[in-house]
């Protein structure tokens, strides 16, 4: 299992993968797509959006999430304006519900149902009105409960009326039925970002450096659960490398504040078998999703040393760094992260009933001209355009054939759909999943109607729907 792809995980995203992993199964790329692609989107906010490609052995696959296609400069303003104020646009369900608290008040505009294989997602118009007079910004973010991977975008600000609207893309792990009602609760809302990179901290680790008898991780993960879990947690992986060993700190030796880091101590430090452990401890201070980061070290040429394993449960986290020969006080630490300066919290309980959902049309073609792909599967919405395929021939090499297959498909101008009028729609890449067998890409676009479809354009071939 992939070390560095796990770390972007969290319990369920790893419980969900591992039965895929042993074996290729007829149902696998459908599942893993669907599942573990939505698990290791970034949480906005929490992080900086990144892209991020990984090769699991077991699996023999390649997921590249692509954080959506925030990273790609994609216009959000013309993609939501595209569906919310295009008077041509079908199947848009009014709400108009609004919810205050705190002298926020959230509305519920409008919203966009579309169903793909066993999951779904909403596309969500929500407005911001504050009634106190505190002012509101474009800068936001929020948290929708059970739906941590929901993407907040093309927020706009109205100064005349201190509002903002913006558009939220809710991912749910199942089907949503025509007459359902759907929950949107919002648990807090976050103003103006800043960003936190290459930041030194001011911690002495020759100074604090502590002796300790090493813990199992069976140890350390009952000790974390006797502290109680205020903030919802998992394990990432688990310590499983020959050179690592089952070997962890002890809790809370040491409960050191970290200069320059306020929502984490460092909760005990120490050497174990020649590697750096670092154990934080979350403050008071912390948030998953407005004030949280990620700690490195730099040494005195100013070169980052990334952790090589890590673990996290509940208040708890500890980092373990491979720093060879380099002596401590040649070493400190360093942080990337955010934070907010306001937050609101709530929570916003809102809903509304399904009443339809985007036309979606399925279309089966055969390559003629591709060294590598052979049959295509077509699914187009306006919310979604996905490719599945299977590959002319697979290569004993699993890892250089999907780096090669990779390379191929990325070779390409971008893929575009055309309209019965002549219009071609841009498609920007969401995400995608390959292996020796085949795989899946999504894209998405700005609106237009499926009644329209024409044609795709991908990998250099033109196919036409009908």
């Amino acid at each position: 299992m992939n070390h560095n792809l796990l770390t972007h995980l969290d319990e369920q995203g790893v419980e969900e993968l591992l039965p895929y992993t042993p074996e290729q199964s007829p149902q696998s790329d459908a599942n893993i797509q669907r599942r573990f692609l939505k698990k290791t989107a970034r949480r906005h906010g929490a992080w900086r959006k990144r892209t991020l490609i990984a090769v699991i052995a077991a699996a023999s696959l390649m997921v590249v999430s692509f954080s959506a296609f925030a990273a790609s400069g994609f216009n959000f303003d013309r993609l939501f304006g595209s569906f919310f104020n295009n008077p041509n646009a079908q199947n848009k369900i009014q709400i108009g519900q609004a919810v205050e608290k705190d002298g926020l008040e959230i509305t519920l505009v409008s919203a966009f149902v579309d169903n793909a294989a066993e999951s779904a997602e909403v596309l969500a118009l929500v407005e911001l009105r504050d009634t106190t007079g505190r002012q509101l910004s474009a800068d936001v973010t929020l948290s929708c409960s059970g739906h941590q991977y929901a993407f907040v975008g093309g927020a706009q600000y109205d100064a005349a009326q201190n509002k903002v609207t913006l558009a939220l893309i809710i991912p749910f792990n199942n089907l949503i039925k025509v007459g359902q009602r759907v929950a949107l609760d919002l648990d807090a809302l976050a103003f103006d970002r800043s960003d936190v990179d290459g930041q030194a901290l001011d911690f002495d680790l020759a100074a604090a450096m502590q002796d300790c008898t090493p813990i199992t991780q069976d140890a350390w993960n009952d000790a974390v659960n006797a502290c109680g879990e205020k903030v919802p947690g998992a394990v990432l992986f688990p310590l499983d490398t020959p050179d690592s060993g089952d070997r962890l700190l002890p809790l809370n030796q040491l409960n050191a504040a970290v200069g320059g880091l306020d929502w984490a101590i460092i909760s005990n430090l120490g050497m174990i078998d020649g590697r750096l452990h670092v154990q934080l401890k979350h403050t008071a201070a912390y948030n998953a999703d407005y004030n949280d980061g990620l700690l490195y070290l730099l040494d005195d040429a100013g070169n980052a040393i990334q952790n090589c394993l890590a673990i996290s449960q509940g208040d708890y986290r500890e980092l373990v760094f491979d720093i060879g020969q380099t002596p401590l006080s040649n070493l400190r630490l360093a942080l990337n992260g955010n934070a907010y300066d306001r937050v609101i919290t709530g929570p916003w309980a809102l809903s509304f009933v399904v009443e339809s959902q985007v036309q979606q049309r399925h279309f089966v073609a055969t390559s003629k001209a591709s060294p590598y792909l052979a049959g295509l599967e077509i699914t187009c919405s306006p919310m979604s355009t996905r490719v599945s395929f299977t590959v002319a021939d697979s290569a004993e090499n699993t890892d250089a054939f999907l780096t090669e297959l990779a390379a191929y498909l990325d070779g390409f101008d971008a893929p575009y759909l055309t309209l019965a009028d002549g219009r071609k729609i841009a498609l920007t890449k969401d995400s995608a999943m390959l292996d020796v067998l085949g795989g899946q890409l999504a894209y998405r676009s700005v609106y237009y109607s499926v009644d329209e479809l024409v044609s795709l354009t991908f990998s250099g071939e033109t196919f036409v729907l009908q």
